[in-house]
């Protein structure tokens, strides 16, 4: 995380350095790449007002972007639509036995990220070659939790839906290519990985969200 975190003052700092004394870049068009992450977060087992408070999650994705931009006018306004998908492998687990009311017995709890797609909205100013963004929109993920050794509640992976927003930086290096840095946050609410059946409010959920830090580059069509 530390690295990740590291190479985006970087890239914000080379992007800055380098928009010095430039004229204004053309942003416009279609753009796709590749994205390296890092997350970092916390998940939370529930059942009947027990709540674990844990387990924390971690770990890394790569995933694949496509995107447009639009620039109307003769500004250094930018907005765009961008979208997202990433094999991640961010897990984490809680240690067995009670925590503020909650069982994880035979346990651990244990929470994990096997994919993640967004879909969000794009607005940013340009300095140079430099595009300084906000994003915000629609994420959607795997999630996986379960309490090994009880077999109702070991059920697999579940699609869910929920938010993100961040902010990033993004330079062009030639007229085709270009790198970017990016954070976001993710909340993907409250997955239930019980077998349903037991009444919904006696079920097992899971609460995950987290902060991801990711870096890419971009090649325009």
């Amino acid at each position: 995380m530390r690295i990740l975190a590291a190479a985006f003052a970087l890239c914000l700092v080379a992007g800055l350095a380098s928009a010095q004394g430039l004229t204004a870049t053309d942003w416009t068009g279609t753009y796709g790449g590749v994205t390296l992450g890092l997350a970092n977060g916390e998940s939370a087992h529930l059942n009947n007002g027990a709540d674990t408070g844990g387990p924390g999650i971690s770990g890394g994705s790569f995933g694949l972007t496509l995107g447009h931009n639009f620039a109307p006018g003769a500004g250094d306004f930018v907005y765009g639509v961008e979208g997202d998908v990433s094999a991640t492998d961010i897990s984490g687990d809680q240690a067995i036995g009670f925590h503020n009311g909650f069982n994880c017995v035979p346990g651990p709890c244990r929470t994990s990220l096997t994919w993640l797609a967004t879909l969000r909205g794009r607005v940013g100013i340009t300095r140079g070659n430099m595009l300084i963004y906000g994003t915000a929109g629609l994420a959607a993920g795997g999630v996986e939790a379960s309490i090994p050794g009880a077999a109702f509640l070991d059920i697999g992976t579940q699609a869910e839906t929920g938010w993100t927003a961040g902010v990033g930086a993004e330079f062009q290096i030639n007229e085709r290519t270009s790198l970017k840095a990016d954070v976001i946050y993710v909340d993907l609410g409250r997955t239930r990985y019980d077998d349903g059946a037991l009444p919904a409010a006696n079920g097992f959920y899971v609460d995950t969200s987290f902060t991801q830090l990711r870096l890419g580059m971009n090649f325009r069509f």
